[in-house]
């Protein structure tokens, strides 16, 4: 065994020591795309761009779609 905490395990005990804003916290600083938060992962190397094409993806599937 390895050791350490699940995410399930972390984010219940997150939950059970600082409710939903405790949740909300980790989200916002995590997760959250914000303009601080891309330039922080930039200045790192971090921010990763894919191009979807969802444009090309919406016309295949919805053709009267007029993006």
């Amino acid at each position: 065994m390895r050791g350490g905490l699940t995410l399930n395990e972390f984010f219940a005990i997150l939950e059970a020591e600082e409710g939903e804003a405790g949740l909300r916290a980790f989200y916002d600083e995590v997760c959250a795309d914000t303009p601080d938060h891309r330039a922080r992962l930039a200045a790192h190397d971090l921010l990763h761009r894919a191009d979807l094409r969802l444009s090309t993806h919406l016309a295949t599937y919805f053709p009267d779609w007029a993006g």
